[in-house]
């Protein structure tokens, strides 16, 4: 059985609240979530302290290479080549792209 978060923050409220429950009581209750009772600590420390089990806004990676900025750029010299023939010399890679606006190829390929 799949919990989503919605749900997984109910029951450990629950469990934490009306049955005080400890780590390995929350994984004896949930054992299909596979916990470690070193996660089931975790988890609860991170309620206790914080009252959800959600991740910390901001907590993720930051994206430095997809601003506006260069999202602009990588737009500029795409746009510009629409109205021109299309042939191999006109055209710009995703590479020479790369290159002229010094973002990574990756970036510039979820850019476009």
């Amino acid at each position: 059985m799949f919990l989503g978060n919605e749900h997984k923050k109910i029951l450990i409220k629950k469990l934490y609240k009306l049955k005080a429950c400890d780590a390995r009581q929350l994984r004896t209750e949930l054992p299909e979530k596979g916990w470690t009772t070193s996660s089931s600590n975790r988890l609860l420390k991170k309620y206790r302290d914080t009252g959800t089990v959600d991740t910390r806004q901001g907590s993720d990676r930051p994206r430095s290479a997809r601003t506006d900025e260069n999202n602009d750029q990588v737009n500029d010299i795409v746009l510009s080549q629409q109205d021109q023939p299309r042939t191999h010399s006109t055209m710009s890679t995703v590479r020479e792209i790369s290159r002229k606006t010094d973002i990574p190829k990756l970036s510039v390929v979820r850019i476009i």
